[in-house]
């Protein structure tokens, strides 16, 4: 059986193409409203993944993913700005290669 990730935010660098690929399935989520009805569906999730950007609903995801989940949190970081990212655990510095 796949491992199933939830990828939320803009996916301007195709990974969920690029995890699909290699074999998870994946459902994407561009906002709030998609991601509240499908961690709902998908408890089960083996990872979420936010991808950072301007008005990501970071906070309210990880508290979703908290609360309806056992998944893990993964950052894709677009910036080397540091901000409080102890709710992940795991964070992806920007322009890291698909192949790490």
């Amino acid at each position: 059986m796949a491992a199933t990730v939830v990828c939320f935010g803009q996916d301007d660098c195709n990974r969920s193409l690029v995890l699909r690929h290699v074999g998870y399935e994946v459902d994407r989520c561009l906002h709030l409203i998609d991601f509240r009805a499908v961690i709902s569906e998908n408890a089960d999730a083996d990872a979420v993944l936010v991808t950072e950007g301007p008005g990501t609903d970071r906070s309210q995801v990880v508290a979703l993913t908290c609360e309806q989940s056992r998944a893990r949190l993964v950052l894709f970081k677009n910036s080397y700005v540091q901000e409080d990212e102890a709710e992940f655990d795991l964070i992806i510095p920007p322009l890291m290669p698909p192949a790490k």
